[in-house]
């Protein structure tokens, strides 16, 4: 298995995060972001906007896997992937 170096990319509340989310993994498994699993198979993608368009006053950080790869939000508008490509 081949090592996928972290990729970092940016969310914002305007693009939408659900699309940063499956735009940076496709990016970083070099695979169409057509042909990837539909991201609310791993995440509810309403809860996942609600906590991103939120006013929290409270930093927070939200960590799941999608499509073998751990993606991590972070609520500055940091997007990591990382993880291991099994294909």
């Amino acid at each position: 298995m081949d090592q996928i170096e972290e990729h970092r990319a940016r969310w914002d509340t305007e693009e939408g995060v659900a699309v940063a989310v499956v735009k940076a993994v496709a990016e970083a498994t070099n695979t169409d972001p057509f042909e990837l699993e539909p991201l609310h198979s791993a995440m509810d993608t309403g809860v996942l906007d609600s906590v991103a368009e939120s006013d929290s006053e409270y930093q927070w950080r939200l960590e799941f896997e999608y499509a073998g790869v751990q993606v991590e939000l972070v609520g500055t508008g940091d997007l990591t992937v990382t993880g291991f490509d099994g294909r």
